[in-house]
């Protein structure tokens, strides 16, 4: 058999189950650290609706233990939903597209 260090190869249906997986363990320990977290994750992107001052601690989090479940978020292509932007935008998060609102 092959190693292989992506995991499941695509159009693979064990990829599915496992993905599935993955997101509810990171979504269950995501809303255990704050149980105002809301998380609808949705391919690689994550989506929280938290207190701006939060924000660093959780995705903190999502890359160290992301990583070791085979979750890679990109900054880049994810969506921060806060109820005050201003407080991010402050601190330097430009890498994450911050937008205001709630769920």
């Amino acid at each position: 058999f092959l190693l292989r260090k992506e995991g499941v190869p695509q159009g693979d249906t064990l990829a599915m189950v496992l993905h599935r997986i993955v997101i509810v363990l990171l979504a269950d320990q995501l809303q255990d650290m704050d149980p105002e977290v809301l998380t609808p994750f949705c391919a690689d992107d994550e989506s929280f609706n938290v207190i701006a001052r939060k924000e660093a601690r959780l995705v903190a989090f999502l890359k160290k233990k992301g990583l070791w479940l085979g979750f890679f978020p990109k900054p880049d292509k994810s969506y921060f939903v806060c109820d005050d932007p201003g407080d991010l935008e402050d601190k330097g998060y430009t890498k994450i597209r911050i937008v205001e609102g709630k769920r």
